[in-house]
Parts: structure tokens; sequence; C-alpha cells
């Protein structure tokens, strides 16, 4: 069985002939914890093979997906046996029982159609369904809906597992995210990972100072730092995924980790949901829905730089000739209106010697909505420095 998961054919066999006897194997997850070695891929083809044997077939090819749902269809060897079935390549077609050709009874009776029109003869053996002999079939449908019903039994049992986990505080992924490991005391508890604890305070810190996540993607990739999977694959002892490209960050990859409240020392659980146990893609619900516990592991950065990373991220601030963006920017509002001030690189008209300056947009549109408001950036940040030293001097004279 293959480490990673992915579908794979198990058989070096090339369908090239008309005439063949597909066996087809599968395997997901939820089947191999409950079935054990006799849900196994290596068991299936053991039944298949020798059926086939005894039954005098010939001209087998085996076909697996080992690691998928029953729930889907879109599983590669899957999809190559009906390319095949549907050029009139194969003649026999046997699996182990019907719950390995799929668990949505709808979709399977479509595929059992198909078989008929292309004359397949379809054997689900442990079942005694064999369609040479039509009265095998009338229980077909029925033990595709039982099927189905295992699969939405079995969805329903563990997202009850999981609403219960998510709302006793414990994280409900298996790995913990980039910058944290598992407690060897404890699997259920983080702890951080010195290791590269530091690139994701490093991460927060860039976006305050006004670096976008492509700006930090890059400078990470040319540093050649390993990204997330990389780093983890390495630290676990697994196979690097795309090797040639572990030090590639993405922006993505940067947003993702500036998203995260758990890099505070909190966690946030049921952030998606799914509208069925057919969905493979979940729905992410809005932060204001997320289920939050504090202080649940050590935190990497501090609320304050937490929170000040994602006002940052709000405001694009555009770099100047040098490269470095206005800090102010997406801090200074209009003491009228209230809007955002907006930062201007240039001369404004009618203004003389406004470069890198600070105004009032809601004067320009139409109808006005505030008079006209400039500041610049030079004058903002001495009233800015005699407020500081203001303060400064107060808590000096009078610390109590």
């Amino acid at each position: 069985m293959m480490n990673n998961r992915q579908t794979t054919r198990t058989s070096a066999n090339k369908p090239a002939n008309k005439g063949l006897t597909a066996l087809y194997l599968r395997l997901s997850k939820d089947d191999e914890i409950k079935g054990g070695d006799s849900l196994s891929i290596k068991h299936q083809r053991e039944i298949l093979e020798k059926f086939a044997k005894n039954n005098g077939f010939t001209n087998i090819c085996c076909f697996a997906d080992d690691g998928v749902s029953g729930t889907t269809f879109q599983r590669d060897d899957w999809q190559r046996l009906v390319a095949e079935v549907e050029a009139g390549n194969v003649k026999i077609l046997c699996v182990k029982d019907m719950s390995r050709l799929g668990r949505d009874h709808v979709q399977v009776g479509m595929y059992m159609e198909l078989f008929r029109q292309k004359g397949v003869r379809f054997i689900a053996v442990e079942n005694n369904i064999d369609s040479i002999q039509p009265e095998t079939l009338e229980f077909a449908p029925f033990i595709a809906i039982m099927a189905e019903w295992y699969a939405r039994d079995t969805s329903r049992k563990i997202k009850t597992v999981l609403h219960a986990k998510g709302n006793s505080g414990k994280h409900m992924t298996n790995s913990p995210i980039y910058g944290y490991k598992k407690s060897a005391e404890d699997k259920n508890q983080w702890m951080i990972d010195d290791e590269v604890a530091a690139n994701v305070r490093r991460i927060f810190q860039m976006t305050i100072d006004g670096k976008g996540p492509y700006q930090i993607a890059r400078t990470f990739s040319d540093e050649k730092i390993l990204r997330p999977s990389a780093y983890v694959a390495m630290r676990d002892g697994y196979d690097i995924p795309n090797p040639d490209d572990k030090y590639n960050w993405g922006g993505k990859t940067i947003q993702n980790i500036l998203d995260k409240v758990e890099y505070a020392g909190h966690t946030a659980n049921f952030k998606t949901y799914k509208d069925s146990y057919k969905d493979k893609k979940p729905i992410r619900r809005p932060a204001d829905e997320w289920v939050i516990f504090r202080d649940t592991q050590p935190p990497i950065v501090c609320e304050t730089t937490w929170e000040t990373a994602q006002k940052c991220r709000v405001v694009k601030r555009r770099p100047n000739s040098t490269g470095e963006p206005n800090p102010l920017t997406g801090l200074v509002y209009c003491g009228d209106c209230g809007h955002r001030m907006y930062n201007h690189r240039g001369t404004m008209a009618g203004i003389y010697d406004s470069q890198d300056s600070y105004c009032c947009n809601q004067s320009t549109k139409y109808p006005r909505k505030c008079t006209m408001h400039y500041i610049k950036t030079s004058s903002l940040r001495t009233l800015i420095l005699e407020a500081i030293q203001s303060v400064s001097k107060f808590v000096k004279e009078d610390e109590a």
C-alpha cells in the first residue's frame, strides 16, 4: 500500500486487447480503519484473482484506487477503467462487493446501466451478483443504497466526534501548523518548534513593516528557506513532496500563516463546514462564526503583533523610490468626515510642493462629501513625535 495515500494502479498489465477481465479494487481511509486486513487492497486482489482463476477468466488486468472515498467517482484508475469499458475493451468486470464500486446509489446505477449497454458481465463476488443471472441483479439497488447509507452514517458519526472535540477546545487538525510541534507528553498539546518559529515571527514583522505576502515569499525563496510542507516532511522523516520546489514559497502560504489566530496562542475551531458528506471542498465560515478558545498553547507572536499585522494587511502600502512604504498609510483619518486619508507621492493640482502627503479624497468625489484636507507626511510625523514627547514627559514627571 502506498504511504502517501495517492490513487495508484497496482498492476503492470496494460489493457491493450479486447475481451479484458477487469478486476477493480478500492480502499478508503475509513474502510482501512474499520475493515483492517479484510478490506486491504492486497486481500481484495487475492480474492478476485482466485475467483478469476477458478472460473477460467483470462486476459486479467487490475485497476486499484487506494485511499479514495467511495462517495466520489473521480478516481484515477476508475476513470481509466470506465474509458476501457466505453471503448468496448472490457468483457468481464469483477469487484469484491458492491461497496467497492462506490457508495452513491444513483451513480452506481448509472454505471451498472453503462455495463449493460456495453455488454460487460458484472460480478460482485461476496454479494453473489452476476449479471448473466438477471435475478441476482434485483438486489443490487438495495445493496447500493445500504452502501451509501453506511457512508452517510459513518460521516455523521465522525462529524459528531469532531464537534465534541472542537467544542472541548482541542485542535481539530491531526498535525500542528507550521511553527508548532506535538508535545511528547500530550499529543493534543502543541509546543513551539524553535527551528522555524523565528520564520513565523519574521513574517508578521515584515507585514507590519509594509511588506506584502508575495514580497515576503520571494524573500524566503531567495534565502533558500524550506517551505512549510517540505520542512514538516524532513522533520518527520517523510519524502519531501515536489523536492525541486522545496524552497519555493507562495504568497498564499504567507497569507495562510498570517490568517491563523493560533500563532497568538489561541485555538479557532469550526472555520469550515460541508453541506453534505458527498462534498469534497469545505466552505469557509465568516470569522465571527468561529469558536475560539484562548491561551491553548504558547504564543509565537504576542496578540498586539498579530492584531497589528491584520490591520496592516487591510491597506496596500505602496513603496516609494527607495522601496520603503509609508508606515502611516491606513492609520490617518479625516477629522471632519472620518474617512481614511490617502497617501500621495506626487504634486496635487493646486497645491504647491505636496509631495508625500495625505489628503481626504471625499472632497474630490461628486457630489462632494467633504472639503479639501491636506497634510504633509513630514508635518504629520512632527506632530506624532511631539505627542510622544509630551506623553513621555508626563510619565517621567508623574509616574504614579
